[in-house]
């Protein structure tokens, strides 16, 4: 009987291996037992996966010991990607792994990279730790592939079972086998790449482009900023246009967009080019938390205020915090201001231990708020009756920084307040 492992249970293993676990036996791995145990007990602190989910994924087995990942013949990784502090690739947690995965498979075994790579990874970096700390013949005994995640977080609707999966192997057998494995969980095509690092660069192309989309719309909101004019009027008078992009400006945080552009200006380096447009990109997205920042500096004055930041998360409706890029904005306020914390979908222990900083219930923060900063159109946020709570927490003549343009202009007329929108 076919029987699948996943290593890596956050964010985009757990899913997988959830929808895996409807169809055939699926192992699940985690190093943290703690995750473990919550499993076990049908929670997700992440709230990814329904009670509804829990009950329908029957053949699930949860576990924090690899020696259970070597009974299955079809192996998954879902491990992260980060970059270290000097924005380079961060694959030693992969590439630990891959040492225990060559001791410990058996015959027939085929390994598939999910996490984000750059082109050439799965082969240069992986396969040779493999094939080093193993006794099984490569393209005989085991076989490799990659098939990039296209997990988006908070999304009900674009989901693993209906997106186009894009898939890779290292042989017509592997590709092959791969291929079959997908589709038992999957409604719409797969697509069989050229090659595993035709894979690999589709995956950190996907998320450049819209890293560089975003930055030049930051870009045109700076310059919307200096001339007075509202950078939500200019884009609708644009998109009035058949070819027009309507992408929006805002802070670009997460595990994907904001780390996939340094694994592929990486790679162009290695090959011997300069990456000049993604790079320009880059700098301005990371620069636009000191950008927020100045506009309010210049605002509040010298005086300490009271500040609210309202959603924390790296985008709309998750609850995953990491690379937020709302915490350096948050870091550079705390030093000057008051600052109050609010996010109806993240973990308050992780936002604490992460980052230091408590989250306030909105019935435990101060009556009137100097600035209110709107960093996410969160669902939560979306009603008029929130709208006008919004409004009503912010002082006479405060102001409120509105970074998604969730505020309509009309419920602010006859209001003291100040607004600034992105």
């Amino acid at each position: 009987m076919k029987k699948v492992s996943i290593i890596g249970l956050g964010y985009v293993g757990l899913p997988l291996a959830m929808n895996f676990a409807q169809k055939i036996p699926t192992i699940g791995y985690d190093i943290k037992k703690d995750r473990i145990n919550q499993l076990n007990s049908h929670k997700d602190i992440y709230n990814q996966i329904s009670k509804n989910i829990f009950k329908k994924a029957k053949k699930i087995k949860f576990t924090n010991s690899l020696s259970d990942v070597f009974n299955s013949k079809i192996i998954i990784v879902t491990l992260p990607t980060p970059v270290n502090k000097n924005k380079k690739p961060d694959l030693k947690n992969i590439k630990n792994l891959c040492k225990k995965i060559g001791k410990g498979i058996t015959k027939n075994t085929i390994i598939i990279f999910e996490s984000t790579l750059y082109p050439g990874a799965t082969r240069n970096e992986f396969l040779p730790l493999i094939k080093s700390n193993s006794k099984l013949k490569y393209l005989k005994d085991f076989f490799v592939g990659y098939s990039p995640e296209r997990i988006n977080p908070g999304d009900k609707k674009n989901l693993i079972q209906n997106i186009t999966k894009l898939i890779s192997g290292d042989c017509n057998y592997s590709t092959k086998k791969i291929a079959n494995i997908y589709k038992l969980i999957l409604k719409k095509n797969i697509y069989i790449t050229k090659s595993i690092e035709v894979a690999e660069a589709a995956k950190v192309f996907e998320n450049t482009q819209r890293d560089v989309n975003i930055s030049l719309m930051n870009e045109l909101s700076m310059i919307c900023n200096k001339i007075n004019l509202k950078t939500k009027d200019v884009l609708d008078a644009s998109s009035t246009k058949w070819n027009f992009l309507k992408f929006h400006p805002g802070l670009v945080g997460g595990h994907c967009i904001s780390v996939d552009p340094y694994y592929l200006s990486y790679c162009a380096k290695n090959a011997g080019h300069k990456t000049i447009l993604i790079n320009a990109g880059r700098k301005i997205n990371d620069n636009m938390p000191k950008f927020i920042y100045k506009n309010i500096l210049k605002d509040l004055g010298p005086r300490k205020k009271k500040v609210l930041i309202l959603g924390l998360t790296f985008k709309e409706n998750c609850s995953d915090i990491r690379d937020s890029k709302i915490f350096d904005l948050i870091q550079k306020l705390k030093n000057k201001h008051q600052t109050f914390l609010h996010d109806p979908y993240a973990i308050e222990e992780e936002v604490y231990n992460l980052y230091s900083q408590k989250m306030y219930k909105l019935n435990e923060l101060p009556k009137k708020i100097d600035c209110i900063v709107i960093n996410l159109k969160h669902d939560y946020y979306k009603s008029r009756k929130m709208k006008e709570k919004i409004i009503k927490m912010t002082k006479n003549n405060g102001y409120i920084y509105d970074l998604k343009g969730l505020i309509d202009n009309k419920l602010l007329k006859r209001k003291k307040i100040k607004y600034f929108s992105l």
